[in-house]
């Protein structure tokens, strides 16, 4: 089988977190969607389709064809996957029957297979893709329940995908199950629903696998005294320190976590090292949350809360959401977002934020609002100086791509008022 995983347009609607990064490349569950779609489907081979601004970044990381023509594929039977299909109910019985098919949801494709055997000018158009399939003479079925179309449904999908996975891996027995002969290691729940990595240093702990399995990944440090609460999963080389995570939590690898955190994704690199409060929240990689920084995610009228995606104002039919921060944000000392806010790439914030902050922003409303664009030169030296200190390079190619976006976002900037001038809180 050759997999073809694809960014449909419908990724819009999920800026900013996938404005510097093909959305496959997301952290949900414990595992970026790609290894989730990898693992779940179990391809021969697989290609992808993204944005062609996006394309020579992507080609460092994944060493397969991106955006390519399919010239031959020998009769394999080809299957194209939406980056953003339900991770918990890919119909993975029908991709085993012989039957060519390709499920829709409005102009959107979710999942087809057949048998192609060339296709020139390949994108990741979903009606380019559904003309494909329909010349090859197969019914197209309407599915309106396989794909995720805003990004506080990847909160939703990351906690019952997070049981699911780590599940897997306590029947393969991949990694050591804690048994409760620790003193410093309490545990409400069942034992063998918790697994340690290797070279883990646990200081003091309380497991509580009432609501789900717990994975603590290699090199982690619990520093202090903290309390994890399943389902939850804990990347490698990640310092805990007195914290309270909540059920439907990730947090990724190389991350430093104190405070609270309850349902939320922390992507790779980013820190929270201080106290202060996450709920219902998507960070992005690179992030950096100041002391006492504290994400609402409630209103106080216990309302639905509402956001704005691509301009239109949404109705989330949820009352529990907190804020979508994108890549390289910073948060200084005391920061307060208010429910339901986005923030853009590279953006720094300061005081209360009560509004979208658009990327390459600095926003502050301490002593009198100021909205100003952050110099590109700084968004560099800053994101330069952050991977120094973890003796990570920042590569060319992730440079042009960060001074390509800030073009991009300039008019977006303008929009709501945002000017380049020198950040002064005085």
């Amino acid at each position: 089988m050759h997999l073809i995983v694809f960014d449909s347009e419908i990724r819009n609607n999920f800026t900013p977190i996938n404005l510097n990064k093909p959305t496959f490349e997301v952290l949900v569950g414990g595992k970026t969607i790609l290894e989730n779609l990898l693992e779940i489907i179990n391809p021969d081979q697989y290609s992808l389709l993204i944005p062609n601004y996006l394309k020579k970044n992507a080609k460092n990381k994944h060493k397969v064809s991106i955006n390519e023509e399919i010239s031959e594929i020998d009769e394999k039977e080809t299957v194209f996957v939406n980056s953003l299909i339900d991770l918990n109910n890919i119909p993975v019985k029908k991709l085993k029957e012989n039957e060519d098919f390709a499920l829709i949801s409005n102009n959107n494709l979710i999942l087809a297979k057949c048998r192609i055997k060339k296709i020139n000018k390949l994108d990741n158009n979903d009606r380019k893709l559904i003309k494909i399939i329909g010349d090859c003479k197969i019914k197209l079925e309407s599915e309106n329940n396989l794909l995720i179309k805003y990004p506080w449904e990847l909160l939703e999908m990351n906690n019952q995908l997070l049981t699911k996975n780590i599940n897997k891996k306590l029947l393969n027995r991949e990694i050591n199950v804690v048994r409760p002969n620790n003193k410093f290691i309490n545990i409400i729940g069942s034992d063998k629903l918790i697994l340690i990595g290797r070279d883990v240093k646990i200081e003091n702990v309380i497991f509580d696998t009432t609501n789900g399995p717990i994975e603590i990944s290699d090199n982690c440090k619990l520093l202090g005294y903290n309390r994890i609460c399943g389902p939850c999963y804990i990347g490698n080389n990640t310092i805990l320190k007195s914290v309270i995570i909540g059920p439907g939590t990730t947090i990724g690898k190389y991350a430093k976590i104190s405070g609270e955190v309850e349902n939320s994704i922390i992507s790779n690199f980013s820190n929270k090292a201080h106290y202060g409060y996450i709920g219902d929240s998507y960070i992005g990689e690179w992030v950096n949350i100041g002391a006492g920084t504290t994400i609402s995610n409630l209103k106080n009228t216990y309302g639905k809360i509402s956001m704005v995606i691509n301009g239109e104002l949404i109705n989330t039919n949820r009352n529990k959401i907190g804020s979508i921060i994108g890549d390289y944000v910073k948060t200084s000392i005391g920061t307060y977002i208010y429910s339901g806010k986005k923030i853009g790439i590279s953006s720094h914030l300061h005081g209360y934020v009560t509004t979208d902050i658009p990327s390459f922003a600095i926003y502050s409303n301490i002593n009198k609002s100021i909205c100003t664009e952050l110099y590109k030169k700084s968004a560099i030296k800053t994101q330069k100086e952050m991977m120094r200190r973890r003796n990570i390079s920042y590569e060319e190619e992730e440079i042009n791509l960060l001074e390509y976006l800030y073009k991009l976002t300039q008019e977006e900037r303008r929009k709501f008022g945002y000017k380049e001038n020198k950040f002064n809180m005085n």
